[in-house]
């Protein structure tokens, strides 16, 4: 279990740099205080990002939850956050969305 929270936040990270063409300086903050765990903080950006359909704060809402970083952890919460980004195309979010039904977690 560890294990597959570790990789989601891998995946975060390298997809982050991989969409930085497409980050907003408030993502960038929002990125940079969940990095330092600053957790509530982070949340504070990435709520309303991801409430507008940004796929990478869907996607670092989806870790939050999914590890209990500022949020109550919640896996189910973490599963709707990947789906709504994976449902954009977001490669990373597909990715955990595949991980979360091969361990049944959230779904």
């Amino acid at each position: 279990m560890r294990f597959l929270q570790s990789c989601l936040l891998i995946l975060v990270l390298f997809s982050c740099s991989y969409a930085a063409e497409k980050m907003s300086p408030e993502l960038d903050k929002a990125v940079t205080l969940f990095q330092k765990a600053d957790y509530p903080a982070a949340l504070a950006l990435l709520q309303p990002l991801a409430d507008k359909g940004q796929p990478v704060a869907q996607v670092y809402l989806a870790v939050m939850y999914s590890r209990g970083n500022g949020v109550t952890k919640d896996e189910k919460k973490a599963f709707e956050w990947n789906l709504k980004a994976a449902k954009s195309g977001y490669p990373a979010a597909q990715y955990n969305i595949g991980e979360m039904y091969k361990s049944g977690r959230g779904v």
